[in-house]
């Protein structure tokens, strides 16, 4: 089924952006994307003369919300680029930047987007599209018992399995702090490749993750008196979440691709009385949870720098840079 898509694009009086959209019109096309592009579908290259207050709001932003995705050729900065592009993120329209080769690509930008497509010719937005949606149809594989990791992904409405591995998570001490985590992380994920084999092609992504306070490591209490001792002595303070993420793509039964990075949030401890603790502890699974806390269910913990994902316990980030979901 052809996907339907809004296109953003820098335009100038004259042929040469009108042949631009054209060509890239019959490139999404040969990747079975139909798209929408307001100065050629609404206002006729400019023979229909819009309110220029009206255009965004009356005129792109309903159609980008019935638009399967937004493409933005971003091969030269606008800002009205940026506005819709700001606008399709909030309202979970999908985002695709397409650029010419040497494009300045701003980290702002680029993390709203999917993808991004760098291209010579046409012909290598085709490609990239293709890959792109082959990709998307592979299964998920979440390598993990954790609940938050998979109310993570739930929340970022990526569908997936959850296949629970058993391994040895002693760190080996001789690797950096951050190394360690990456370790664990991979050690679970090849875990999973392994159990899974038949499942044919497929994304694998596992995470490891502990809290880190004045320098010193925190795991799951082993019961609720530690973890009281161990949210009081944090209260006012700040923490570190270490996470080693493992994502890898298996295509023939081989990994193709893959990312193995430890990424850092920080967050805040808020101080809270002891009434309150008491109901925390009481009516929450500390035991779950590094050090107790975990942002997803913890009233007085906030994030302060860093990925909100990360902070959770999984940085969703790198599964959507191989994935493209």
């Amino acid at each position: 089924m052809e996907k339907k898509a809004f296109m953003s694009i820098k335009f100038y009086e004259g042929d040469k952006t009108k042949q631009i959209i054209q060509d890239i019109t019959e490139a999404l096309k040969g990747a079975g994307i139909d798209n929408c592009v307001l100065i050629r579908d609404v206002e006729d290259w400019g023979k229909i003369h819009l309110p220029s207050d009206a255009l965004m709001p009356d005129y792109a932003f309903p159609r980008m919300e019935k638009s399967d995705m937004l493409v933005v050729e971003f091969s030269e900065k606008g800002v009205g680029l940026g506005v819709g592009a700001g606008y399709c993120y909030r309202a979970g329209v999908p985002i695709y930047l397409i650029a010419k080769e040497g494009s300045d690509i701003s980290s702002t930008i680029g993390g709203l987007a999917r993808a991004v497509i760098f291209y010579k010719d046409m012909a290598d937005i085709t490609k990239g599209f293709q890959k792109i949606f082959a990709r998307q149809a592979l299964p998920v594989v979440l390598t993990s018992k954790s609940k938050y990791r998979r109310k993570t992904l739930e929340d970022a409405g990526i569908p997936f399995s959850v296949c629970p591995v058993d391994v040895d998570e002693t760190p080996d001490e001789t690797l950096s702090l951050k190394a360690q985590y990456e370790d664990i992380a991979r050690r679970k994920v090849l875990q999973g490749k392994e159990r899974t084999e038949e499942m044919g092609d497929r994304i694998l992504v596992a995470a490891d993750q502990n809290l880190v306070y004045n320098g010193l490591p925190f795991g799951k209490p082993k019961n609720v008196d530690e973890a009281r001792e161990t949210i009081r002595s944090m209260m006012g303070h700040e923490i570190e979440a270490y996470v080693g993420n493992a994502v890898l793509v298996i295509e023939n039964g081989e990994i193709v691709e893959e990312i193995c990075k430890t990424d850092v949030a920080t967050m805040y401890v808020n101080p809270v009385s002891d009434e309150e603790l008491e109901d925390y502890l009481r009516t929450t699974d500390v035991c779950t949870m590094c050090g107790g806390m975990n942002l997803q269910v913890t009233p007085f913990l906030e994030l302060k720098r860093g990925r909100k994902s990360t902070a959770e316990g999984m940085t969703l980030q790198f599964l959507r840079k191989l994935s493209y979901q």
